[in-house]
C-alpha cells in the first residue's frame, strides 16, 4: 500500500509508469481506476499536445479462454531510453507539482516520498 494519495488518475499513472510496472486493461482498473488503458496512455502519455509524448513499448499478449477460443491483449511499459529522457523528465516534473499528499502513520509523522531515478 503506497504512503501517498495522488489527485487524478493521469498522475497514478505517470507515476505507476515512472515505478516501471507493466499496465494492461487486465490490471488498470483495479490498480488506478482506469477502465480504458490503451486510451489514457495515448492521449496522457504518448501524445505530445496533451501529453508528455513519451514513447511506450506495446506488447501483444496472446490467451486462450477455458472454453477454447483465442484472444489478446496488450501490455505498456515506459520505454527507459535515450531519446525518451525529455519526456521521462517532464512526467517527473508533472508527479512533483501534482497534488502528492502523503498519508500520516499513526505517530502523526508523515512519511517522506521517495523520488525514483530512471537513469
Amino acid at each position: 500500500m503506497p504512503n501517498f494519495t495522488l489527485n487524478s488518475q493521469k498522475a497514478a499513472l505517470v507515476k505507476a509508469l515512472l515505478d516501471g510496472k507493466t499496465l494492461s486493461v487486465m490490471n488498470c482498473f483495479s490498480m488506478l481506476g482506469i477502465t480504458n488503458c490503451a486510451r489514457e496512455i495515448g492521449r496522457s502519455i504518448v501524445n505530445s499536445e496533451t501529453g508528455f509524448g513519451a514513447s511506450v513499448i506495446k506488447k501483444q499478449v496472446d490467451i486462450k479462454t477455458q472454453y477454447g477460443t483465442t484472444g489478446y491483449y496488450f501490455t505498456y511499459q515506459l520505454e527507459r531510453s535515450e531519446a525518451n529522457k525529455e519526456a521521462i523528465q517532464k512526467m517527473k516534473e508533472y508527479l512533483a507539482v501534482s497534488d502528492v499528499k502523503p498519508i500520516v502513520n499513526d505517530n502523526g509523522i508523515k512519511p517522506k516520498y521517495i523520488e525514483q531515478t530512471l537513469f
